[in-house]
């Protein structure tokens, strides 16, 4: 699914050096990389390179953005040597995997793993000095060497430990690593928790604050006193009752799509409607929203077909065009707003020409959701079903031909002539998907998966 993003950029300015070494990536995928690891007995160094520099950004501070100390020959050997390496670039498969599991939010993202593919330290950030990347390194090796670090936790935990101060740090380990602890390790906290203990106000945020899953034990003890989780929802500030509430949601919609548990993905769903108490109309949509997800994630088009049909055309295209319009101009006056604070922060730190060292971090946010971002990826993956009912395909055609309407971009078009195809209206087709050669040669972006997809359509066999 395709996702916006916003970029915001931190950074401290200083001399940097370029080197001509480099570390040896492997070239294979993520799993036999951890595989080889395991194998030679060494650690992984994953680094998690962060997007493509805009070219708004100052040349000088472009500059400092691609020096990195991680290219100076003692670093390069040091870790050519000690690790396994592996580099997962911005948005790849591996990228948005590891993205996800290890909750990375800035970049670059450096992670040190031991054999056994466990994480043992993490940093982020790009430094001009040398040093900093040899201080991970020791850093990787202090924690490893001690028994503070979720491999040793893991273990104890294998062995039958279960004390509650024990599971306690082994959740904040999880939390100060950016891991998002097993189900059964919150489960096996609650029940460790004596009644006293369950009924303290601290008690019940530590539990919702690792998101437990709705109708799991960690989830039931929380929730066993009402009154005290009423009193928590009415006291804690609005934007942490969302934070824990969302949680709750991703966490369950998560392991209800990797256990393709449709009971569990009810349950979840359910519980996001619930809190839209006050707005009923809007707790549906969030539920349908939800089921959708898991529908499409299980890959279950019997029920995502019908279901996507009855959603998009209800909250997206009951939308009259002139209203959609002024939502979509909304929504970039805001994200357009949310970026001009980092280009700002960045020309004034170049002008002020400061000489100390460079680190510079680039955090990505998720900007709202759009309103063409979302009708494009529904009439993408209903193409993606490879499904030929007429139906179907043409309100995909439908909601894909308004998308291009309102906001005209090389990967909307792309869609649209991908269904148009699918309906054996080649002409059209043809023509909006040369409309996208058109507009990825004006933006001086990569065109030749397009002249690709045009040739295909042409002697029809797309």
């Amino acid at each position: 699914m395709k996702t916006y993003f916003v970029l915001f950029f931190l950074f401290v300015l200083s001399y940097q050096s370029a080197y001509s070494q480099q570390i040896n990536f492997e070239l294979d995928s993520l799993d036999a990389v951890l595989v080889k690891a395991q194998q030679l007995q060494k650690p992984v160094f994953i680094l998690v390179s962060g997007p493509e520099i805009s070219k708004d950004v100052p040349r000088q501070m472009r500059e400092q953005m691609i020096g990195s100390g991680l290219e100076h020959p003692q670093v390069t050997e040091a870790y050519n040597t000690q690790f396994v390496n592996f580099k997962a670039r911005y948005r790849s498969t591996a990228g948005n995997l590891l993205a996800t599991k290890y909750s990375i939010r800035a970049f670059p993202t450096f992670l040190y793993l031991n054999s056994d593919g466990i994480l043992i330290h993490r940093n982020h950030g790009n430094y001009s000095s040398p040093q900093r990347y040899l201080d991970d390194i020791k850093a990787f090796q202090d924690k490893q060497n001690s028994t503070h670090n979720l491999s040793h936790f893991q273990q104890e935990f294998e062995k039958g430990r279960r004390d509650t101060d024990f599971l306690r740090q082994y959740l904040i380990l999880h939390k100060e690593m950016g891991v998002e602890p097993d189900a059964k390790l919150l489960d096996a906290y609650a029940g460790s928790l004596s009644e006293s203990g369950i009924a303290s106000f601290s008690e019940v945020i530590f539990i919702f604050e690792f998101g437990p899953l709705v109708g799991s034990q960690a989830h039931r003890y929380a929730r066993q006193n009402q009154k005290l989780v009423d009193s928590l929802y009415s006291s804690l500030p609005y934007a942490k009752r969302v934070e824990i509430n969302n949680k709750i949601i991703v966490n369950t919609m998560r392991n209800a799509i990797e256990t393709k548990d449709r009971s569990m993905a009810e349950r979840g769903a359910s519980f996001a409607r619930s809190t839209w108490n006050n707005d009923t109309a809007r707790g549906q949509r969030t539920y349908l929203s939800n089921m959708l997800s898991f529908y499409r994630s299980t890959k279950d088009t019997a029920n995502y077909i019908p279901n996507a049909i009855v959603y998009y055309n209800r909250y997206f295209m009951a939308i009259p065009q002139d209203s959609a319009a002024k939502i979509v101009t909304s929504e970039k006056q805001r994200q357009q707003a949310r970026i001009a604070p980092g280009a700002a922060m960045a020309e004034n730190m170049r002008e002020a020409g400061q000489t100390t060292e460079t680190k510079v971090v680039t955090r990505i946010e998720a900007a709202p959701s759009s309103y063409t971002m979302e009708l494009n990826n529904a009439a993408y993956y209903m193409y993606q079903t490879g499904t030929k009912n007429k139906t179907a395909l043409t309100n995909a055609a439908d909601w894909s031909k308004r998308t291009v309407d309102l906001d005209p971009t090389v990967a909307y078009y792309h869609t649209y002539a991908l269904l148009l195809y699918r309906l054996e209206d080649f002409k059209e087709a043809e023509a909006n998907i040369q409309n996208a050669i058109k507009l990825a040669k004006q933006n001086n972006t990569p065109k030749d998966w397009l002249q690709e997809a045009l040739i295909r359509i042409r002697s029809r066999k797309l």
